[in-house]
């Protein structure tokens, strides 16, 4: 039996059901949060919790409730970066501002405000470069397809920098792998 274009698209992100939320899934993949939502139940994976009951609470530092009351949960508005927390302090806010539609001053702020450190820079030379691998990304925009190669370490990253890089101005419609990244005088 053939899968349906929407499984292929969600296929390199099925690993990350219910760790992540669905919408940052449906960014990558290009779908809608729904698809992601009815794909995700169709597999009978749980949804993602960001603090899930039991556990030690908040990875970020808890504030006390107005009015002081200890353990009360904060009834503060909500922020569109709430959904990426998980990736604050992993990814350069740049991207986590794309992904979001924030300014990257924004994310530096939230990230500042829950003592979270910013992502680590990655180094410049070869030996940083090394065990990378190139990938292919599809990219629809209004008058058409155009196809990209993006230097990452995984399929994850690979995407994460296609959404961020295309932006509002087209559609990530494929990443697949093309080839390892080759560098002289590395031994890879």
């Amino acid at each position: 039996m053939a899968r349906s274009p929407v499984a292929d698209r969600l296929a390199p992100h099925v690993a990350r059901l219910g760790k992540v939320p669905d919408q940052l899934i449906a960014d990558l993949a290009g779908v809608s949060r729904a698809t992601v939502v009815n794909f995700r139940n169709r597999g009978g994976v749980l949804p993602y919790e960001r603090f899930p009951a039991g556990g030690s609470g908040s990875p970020a530092v808890r504030r006390p409730a107005p009015g002081g009351a200890e353990g009360a949960p904060f009834k503060g508005r909500q922020s569109k970066l709430d959904a990426f927390l998980p990736l604050l302090g992993v990814q350069p806010d740049a991207d986590i501002a794309a992904l979001a539609g924030v300014t990257a001053e924004n994310v530096r702020a939230y990230r500042t405000r829950r003592n979270l450190p910013p992502a680590p820079r990655a180094g410049t030379g070869p030996e940083a470069r090394a065990g990378r691998t190139v990938f292919s990304v599809v990219v629809g925009h209004a008058g058409g397809e155009r196809t990209y190669a993006v230097v990452a370490h995984d399929i994850a990253e690979a995407a994460t920098r296609a959404v961020a890089h295309v932006g509002r101005r087209g559609a990530v419609r494929a990443v697949a792998h093309l080839a390892d990244l080759l560098l002289p005088g590395t031994g890879t």
